[in-house]
């Protein structure tokens, strides 16, 4: 190999490496990034732009990192109810200045928009808001694709977001916009359809159309996985596959007793399962959930033969029937996120609210519980909506989202400091 194409080796190297603060807490246990703050005084002063934590309930769910623009996208739930509050954000890494992509932050800050239409009370709407927003992936064209979910009984959408503007349409959604309006142009039955969202596009299962879980992921291309959880009740349990315009379709299904229709392997937490977060790599989906009376779970379903696997699991009722050593338990309250050989889960419990990071092995399901060395979480923290919002490509490291704030965890050395506030 010549100087030259070492040195172009170098470059592109460089070029593809994220930059972030790199603060080393253990060095500088006073600096900003490295002290827990929570007082509403602090927030807004690490990285520029509007904080997440403005005085209400703020939930952050899962993200995605973009290399190429050095670049955190996630999506953040304001006030915790059915109401139109909530935004995609974009967390510069380098420096964690906030930029609202999308949304409603509060009556201030608000920025792209949905479309108008006439409701059945012959009143002008806006459909497509980002209240209940749960998780935002990428893309080929560039967009973002998000999952709203208001509640069980609310809509579930996948909504598209223009990075530039701000707009969002619909892509998919689990059943037809609730508006009673006559068929009419501005019906918001007649725009949606035009779009693809129509009675051929929905799920359907059992007593109705199926309302996914809180989780989704994406080819990028436009195809969607969904997790189902026999809602409503004998509607089934597995991944549907659905597409925008398109019918939806099993990637792997079984019924509520444990009976295979698609695919086969373990029953995933037959007894009323609760699935909040997923992540794909290659052709293998990856997914939590709970609560089991015999312990939560870490599976994995393949996209080609629906074959449904047991990653890790410590059964507490069964020892003998677990999956992986370790005293660490599943989260399925926080998100997760891979690294090169292993999930990160926090939240192991539903009465445990402080950080305690667990590192499931994903070829041995070995748990273990994993000790912060320095920085702000290693406080005695408490957070029961904290989330595992986005791991770094290629490494080890994550972004730890609690109490209004971003940290950035090395699952390699227990280091942490804050990233954005």
């Amino acid at each position: 190999m010549n100087n030259f194409t070492l040195l172009a080796l170098l470059l592109i190297s460089s070029a593809s490496a994220l930059k972030l603060p790199g603060t080393d807490c253990a060095k500088s246990p006073k600096d900003t990034r490295c002290t827990w703050n929570t007082s509403s005084g602090d927030f807004g002063k690490i990285g520029s732009g509007t904080p997440f934590a403005l005085g209400g309930t703020e939930i952050f769910g899962s993200g995605f990192i973009d290399e190429k623009e050095n670049a955190l996208y996630l999506p953040l739930e304001i006030g915790s109810n059915t109401d139109g509050l909530g935004a995609v954000y974009r967390v510069d890494l380098a420096t964690g200045n906030r930029t609202v992509i999308s949304g409603i932050v509060d009556g201030e800050e608000r920025r792209g928009k949905g479309t108008t239409y006439t409701s059945d009370q012959g009143n002008q709407a806006e459909a497509w808001d980002l209240g209940g927003v749960r998780a935002v992936r990428a893309q080929a064209d560039g967009s973002i694709a998000a999952l709203v979910s208001k509640s069980l009984v609310r809509r579930s959408e996948i909504i598209k977001v223009d990075r530039a503007s701000g707009n969002r349409s619909v892509l998919w959604a689990h059943k037809l916009y609730d508006d009673a309006a006559r068929p009419g142009p501005t019906s918001i039955q007649t725009i949606e359809a035009g779009l693809g969202v129509n009675e051929a596009s929905l799920c359907q299962g059992g007593n109705g159309r199926i309302k996914p879980g809180d989780s989704f992921e994406t080819d990028g291309k436009g195809t969607f996985y969904l997790m189902a959880y026999n809602n409503p009740s004998g509607s089934n349990i597995g991944l549907l596959k659905v597409a925008s315009g398109k019918k939806c379709a099993w990637v792997s299904e079984y019924e509520n007793t444990g009976t295979n229709v698609v695919g086969d392997g373990p029953t995933v937490n037959t007894l009323t399962p609760i699935m909040n977060t997923s992540a794909l790599r290659g052709g293998t989906f990856f997914g939590t959930t709970g609560p089991n009376p015999s312990g939560n779970t870490l599976f994995s379903i393949d996209l080609n033969s629906g074959k449904r696997s047991t990653v890790s699991l410590k059964n507490v009722r069964a020892p003998a029937r677990s999956t992986g050593q370790g005293d660490g338990e599943v989260g399925y309250l926080g998100a997760f996120a891979l690294a090169k050989t292993f999930a990160l889960s926090v939240l192991p419990q539903a009465s445990s609210e402080y950080f305690e990071p667990v590192k499931v092995d994903l070829k041995t399901g070995d748990r273990s519980v994993l000790k912060v060395t320095s920085g702000p979480l290693k406080s005695n923290i408490r957070d029961g909506n904290q989330q595992v919002v986005a791991s770094l490509p290629s490494t080890n490291t994550f972004i730890i989202g609690m109490k209004g704030s971003l940290y950035v965890f090395n699952a390699d050395t227990g280091a942490s400091y804050t990233l954005s506030q």
